[in-house]
């Protein structure tokens, strides 16, 4: 691969300069935190149909669901945010909840569990829970009150040493977690962390109750789904639907509008783009194909916004620590020989609906990143594939792999028909472009397959989903691309990236933080076997008389508590 000089010397640095602060309530602090991409704010009321009304009480709102098309409570993964994908766990929020939450239209942390908090030194937080929190009245919590004792064991829950926790690494700079009294939390840090007020907003960091996960080993069921949540899981059945219910004892008591959500299941997109346009759901995840009929079918001035992708897929996960991905050379030809811009348009736009290049965040934490642009002109990016090409063939050469003794090892993919098209485009991209010097075959998984075989590093090489807490480019460097880090499947090391991943939590002016991030993601690009395909975007389907809706990407359960339709 061309070294760094061929690939910065043309690309100018630009960075967005918006800025959030965030009032600590309480101490009267102001903490400085950066919006991470995203969404406009609505508009008042709908902001799908731009009306302004008083909201209501009252329906069902039905949800596409399975991991096709927007939900993971019926497709195949325990409804646990301490080991699931970011991606999976926001869905959770339907039922769990955090010290803090963020706002679905900029990101921007505000209070959740925590009522208020404090930072009475650089390595502390102090945090002070709601008054009248309870848990769901179902056994074996019945109702009672939510205590500081239960936050410590919630979050210490996620950081446990065990490959299955795949989140912990959110808090690897901290130190301990712990209670002050009944109803304040501390949380002491390793040292001074720009990162850790977004790390606890993030979606895996939610609390569950001790003789919860006592009495349960596994959350597949609705009895052993308990939290503090606006909804209460009264109903799931795998692969066909959950029900859930609105909490009467919310310690909101005005709140949630909506009497339930029900997430109906589907196999594939086409089906729930059926059921949505025959009036059967209410919001959905559009398949790519219906996107520009459904764009033109919106009155004039309600055109809703792009979601940005708030994860990584597909993710192309080489195991370094096996042959023959061992040799250097050989994950750095196969990243050669990927067609990004075909991953755009055969692949992005005809599953979802759009996206651009990318390589290591996301979509939505694009302030952080290069731009589309600056990609296309990097030696992996550029059109024609070419140049790119030469250079892949001869690591491949050099590492005694030709069209007469061809690299041949296992994909690991996912069963979904995204998933799966994601795979055989990479393959035949493969056979394509080495000429022939290639020779992969695929093996699908379900969901927890996938979450297995990535837990055990099980694999060769693997394509499908991996991200880090999308609100902050720390959870992604933490969890994914440090040494040891609990979502870093590629076995990927570099001391240097480390020091850098230490070094930018303590930048605490935003603008220095952001330009360090870039120096970071170009040493990912020079360095890293693995990376993001595509950057995708969305488009959600959205009957009119659903209001107050934020875009998201897959169900996102906080913004359910204020979302309310029309009888």
């Amino acid at each position: 691969m061309a070294g760094a000089g061929d690939y910065w010397s043309a690309i100018p640095v630009r960075l967005n300069r918006r800025r959030l602060l965030l009032g600590a309530v309480g101490a009267g602090l102001a903490t400085s935190i950066t919006a991470c991409g995203g969404r406009q704010a609505p508009t008042a009321g709908n902001p799908i149909a731009g009306t302004a009304a008083k909201p209501k009480k009252g329906g069902i709102l039905v949800h596409a669901g399975g991991t096709t098309v927007g939900s993971y409570d019926t497709g195949a993964t325990q409804i646990d945010p301490h080991i699931n994908t970011p991606v999976a766990a926001r869905g959770f929020r339907l039922v769990y909840q955090g010290l803090l939450g963020y706002k679905m239209q900029n990101y921007a942390i505000e209070p959740e569990l925590a009522q208020k908090w404090e930072q009475p030194s650089p390595t502390e937080l102090i945090f002070h829970l709601q008054p009248g929190v309870k848990w769901h009245s179902k056994p074996p919590v019945n109702g009672r009150a939510l205590t500081a004792d239960d936050v410590v064991f919630g979050l210490n829950r996620m950081r446990t040493n065990d490959p299955k926790f795949a989140n912990r690494s959110l808090f690897a700079n901290v130190d301990k977690i712990e209670a002050v009294d009944s109803a304040t939390v501390k949380i002491s840090a390793k040292g001074p962390d720009a990162t850790l007020l977004p790390a606890l907003s993030g979606d895996p960091a939610m609390v569950l109750a001790p003789e919860v996960v006592q009495k349960f080993d596994k959350f597949l069921t609705a009895e052993s789904v308990a939290g503090t949540g606006p909804f209460v899981l009264t109903y799931l059945e795998e692969g066909v639907r959950g029900e859930y219910t609105r909490n009467r004892d919310y310690w909101k008591p005005d709140r949630p509008y909506l009497d339930g959500v029900r997430t109906q299941h589907f196999n594939d997109q086409q089906a729930a783009s059926a059921a949505f346009q025959a009036g059967q759901l209410d919001i959905l995840l559009l398949p790519g194909e219906d996107v520009k009929a459904y764009l033109a079918r919106q009155s004039k001035g309600s055109t809703p916004d792009w979601v940005k992708d708030e994860g990584g897929y597909p993710t192309a996960t080489p195991n370094t620590k096996v042959k023959p991905l061992d040799d250097p050379r050989v994950p750095k030809a196969l990243r050669l020989l990927i067609d990004h811009d075909e991953f755009i348009t055969g692949w992005a736009e005809s599953w979802f609906g759009g996206g651009r290049h990318g390589a290591f965040l996301c979509t939505a934490l694009d302030q952080w990143d290069f731009s589309h642009e600056e990609y296309a002109r990097m030696l992996e990016w550029k059109k024609p594939k070419d140049d790119a090409a030469k250079e892949a063939l001869a690591l491949l050469s050099a590492a005694g792999y030709t069209r007469d003794n061809p690299l041949t090892f296992e994909i690991a993919g996912g069963v979904q028909n995204f998933q799966a098209a994601s795979a055989q485009l990479l393959q035949a991209q493969w056979s394509r472009l080495s000429q022939g010097a290639v020779k992969a075959t695929i093996r699908l998984y379900d969901q927890e397959g996938q979450n297995v075989i990535r837990a055990n590093r099980s694999f060769t090489y693997f394509i499908g989903g991996n991200s880090g807490a999308f609100n902050d480019p720390d959870a992604w460097f933490n969890s994914i691309y440090v040494s040891g880090g609990s979502r870093n499947y590629t076995g990927f090391a570099d001391p240097s990236f480390d020091e850098m991943v230490k070094k930018q939590r303590t930048i605490l002016d935003v603008e220095q933080r952001k330009a360090y991030v870039k120096d970071m993601i170009k040493l990912l690009i020079d360095k890293h076997p693995g990376v993001i395909l595509v950057y995708r975007q969305f488009i959600d389907g959205v009957k009119p008389r659903v209001h107050d809706y934020a875009g998201e990407y897959y169900l996102n359960g906080r913004q359910y508590e204020w979302i309310w339709m029309d009888s």
